[in-house]
């Protein structure tokens, strides 16, 4: 759609104005620059000089995977490639060795492009310039929407398959959200179509079968919402919609309170959304669904809007500075205000954490935070026990504001004011797309990260190249240069060495995809005269579209003298050896071992974890001697005491579990036994 006449007549008070940005509704009820508008118009290009290439205009934030929207209607996704969930034809992770700008643009079709993009756990969706959905990934419930169970991008891209059938006759999709292993679709009728897990109700189809396994959305026709949608969004377990008399209903998964009904029911497997009332709160103009919570933001007269959140709170994520869980047994509008440091204009909700931007464009983070997908440089919670403005806003770069913000599951990614894209957070399988599965926002702030590479010559401000010198021993075999450490940008961003010239006397080898280099003398060579000219290489650093920055890097090699000829002569008297030896012990005994030894007879060897984030395993053990004690470790704590068996709860991950008995003299177990238990997450 090219112009506000071609949005759908029904959005009444939620009309897009002239010039302003509509919603896109992401994985987790995400964030654009515009959260009172409600339908897809074509991107508004974001503010940056078209010779540094198209400004990014979207982020999609998945489970373990991260995909953005450009301005001229490319997208580009990066992290875990299992399924194919990002749409190169192939399962290979990006972003993990390399950067983004590798793998180029995801096939949509000849001539097609996107106006918006989702990502889940394991797929993607994206609507085109025509109206039509694509989805790739993960296909084992019917998330993709072709009838069928197939993975899309493993093995082609989503161009070979074509668009998924949404309704008959055929409507177009004006928004996109998607979140675990369910996605739906905002028709330009104000209907809206679900598909994919059907558990707990999440489709809203009255049922928890699955949808798109073996039908299309077309077969399964619209939710039943009791009027019009504006918006929709995804969570974990539930999906949530505002409908155009300001009325708000959800339905999925309610154990959480996550639906805000007071409750802990299931709405939507045996009954519909619109055979329930409203979720009780003032008319919002935004809603956000995260992993098994929700917030909405509210306008109020001549005051900041108001802002509620309701759902799990164990990690603080709600923004009330405490760890309770809300809607349970009450509803929203009895939790009163939230301290969030000012009102944002707009959420985005991961999996246990949120983030809000405020109306200056700034973002501020709160909740679990062990991951650094807060962003503030500290690797634990913020919420839980302390006001969500302790943790302090996120450090984007100098100068550097957000126009979007989306929440994945253990990451966060902002859109910059420049079109450029941060991210930070857990860096497994490269999703923050920085050539390195490192995780940012721990002990460092996103800016000290720079820009995501996306393009070959990256649209950032010119990285200035300063010139180095370095000492270097003469047959050393490769000495790291670090000569990005005085290189100077303005703005923050992007820096990597892009190509070399060889130097005379020596071979240098660009590391680390440009964040250093080596540098290796010729056999034999050394500077011998102290008026000799060192060796030198130019090095060229990236510089966006425009001319290359090049600098000269001297290497001063030192000689190494060469090895001593003088021996000094023997020496001539050698005393007499000593005659009287004596006799050897015949007998050593060997090392008595008094210890006891330790088995683990019985453990999980896989664990689940429950809705929340965390699962109980139990571990049973035995020792050689009779009468033993035991001592209990779990990852690197403590040994403490303990008796067989052990229940435990453990969050998702991997865990190391140490047993080690102690007899009744005291003799303990030098070796104690250990196991492995991996608890995998539901996301």
């Amino acid at each position: 759609m090219s112009d506000d006449s071609a949005l759908p007549q029904f959005l009444g008070k939620w009309a897009v104005p002239a010039g302003v940005v509509a919603i896109v509704l992401l994985m987790a009820g995400i964030v654009l620059t515009a959260p009172t508008t409600h339908a897809v118009a074509a991107p508004a290009p974001v503010t940056a000089s078209s010779s540094r290439g198209p400004a990014v205009t979207e982020v999609a934030a998945g489970g373990s995977h991260t995909c953005v929207l450009r301005e001229d209607g490319h997208v580009q996704c990066w992290g875990n490639g299992a399924q194919g969930r990002l749409g190169y034809g192939n399962t290979e992770s990006i972003g993990d060795d390399e950067h983004p700008s590798v793998a180029g643009s995801v096939n949509l079709g000849a001539g097609r492009s996107a106006v918006a993009i989702a990502a889940g756990a394991s797929h993607t969706c994206a609507i085109l310039d025509d109206g039509t959905v694509r989805c790739w990934g993960a296909g084992f419930l019917g998330q993709l929407g072709h009838g069928n169970t197939q993975d899309i991008g493993d093995n082609e891209t989503p161009a070979d398959v074509g668009p998924i059938t949404l309704t008959r006759p055929f409507r177009t999709a004006v928004a996109i959200t998607a979140r675990a292993d369910h996605s739906c679709a905002l028709l330009d009728d104000g209907s809206v179509v679900c598909w994919g897990s059907g558990t707990f109700g999440r489709l809203g189809y009255g049922n928890t079968q699955n949808i798109g396994d073996n039908e299309t959305p077309a077969d399964a026709g619209a939710v039943r919402l009791g009027g019009r949608a504006v918006l929709v969004t995804a969570g974990l377990f539930h999906t949530c919609a505002l409908l155009d008399e300001g009325e708000m209903r959800c339905w999925g998964f309610g154990q959480a309170g996550a639906l805000g009904y007071g409750n802990k029911e299931h709405i939507g497997d045996d009954e519909t959304p619109a055979s329930v009332p409203p979720v009780l709160v003032a008319e919002a103009t935004s809603v956000s669904a995260g992993g098994s919570h929700t917030c909405v933001i509210i306008p109020r007269r001549r005051r900041d809007d108001l802002t509620r959140c309701w759902g799990a709170g164990e990690f603080g994520q709600l923004g009330y500075g405490k760890s309770e869980t809300i809607g349970d047994d009450e509803t929203p509008a009895t939790t009163g205000e939230m301290n969030l440091g000012g009102a944002p204009k707009a959420f985005a909700l991961g999996r246990f954490h949120t983030c809000g931007l405020n109306h200056d464009a700034s973002v501020r983070c709160w909740g679990r935070g062990d991951f650094g997908q807060l962003g503030n440089g500290r690797p634990r919670d913020i919420g839980d026990d302390e006001p969500v403005t302790t943790g302090g806003l996120v450090d984007l770069g100098p100068g550097r504001t957000a126009t979007m913000v989306s929440a994945g599951f253990l990451h966060t990614c902002a859109v910059l004011d420049d079109g450029n894209v941060r991210c930070w957070g857990a860096g497994g399988n490269g999703r923050l797309g920085y050539s390195s599965t490192k995780n940012i926002g721990d002990n460092e702030t996103p800016a000290s990260a720079g820009p995501v590479q996306l393009l070959s010559l990256q649209f950032d401000a010119a990285p200035t190249a300063v010139a180095d010198a370095a000492t270097v021993a003469q047959n050393d075999p490769a000495t790291a240069i670090d000569v990005l450490a005085n290189d100077t940008d303005t703005d923050g961003g992007f820096k990597a060495v892009e190509s070399v010239t060889q130097p005379a006397n020596g071979t240098v080898v660009i590391t680390g995809a440009g964040s250093g280099l080596t540098y290796a003398p010729s056999a034999g060579y050394c500077n011998t005269a102290a008026d000799e000219p060192a060796d030198e290489f130019r090095y060229t650093l990236n510089r966006g579209s425009t001319a290359l920055v090049s600098v000269t890097v001297t290497c001063a090699v030192t000689e190494v003298p060469d090895p001593v000829d003088e021996v000094p002569d023997p020496v001539d008297e050698v005393p007499d050896p000593v005659d009287e030896v004596p006799d050897p012990v015949d007998e050593v005994p060997d090392p008595v071992d008094l210890a006891p030894d330790t088995v683990i007879t019985t453990l999980p060897n896989l664990l689940t974890s429950s809705l929340w984030f965390s699962s109980t395993g139990s571990f049973s053990f035995a020792s050689t001697e009779a009468g033993s004690t035991f001592e209990c470790q779990i990852d690197s704590g403590a040994f403490e005491p303990c008796t067989s068996p052990v229940t435990t709860r453990l969050r998702f991950g991997n865990h190391t579990f140490a047993v080690r008995a102690r007899d009744a003299s005291g003799n303990v177990d030098l070796t104690p036994a250990t196991r492995q238990v991996v608890v995998l997450g539901l996301f």
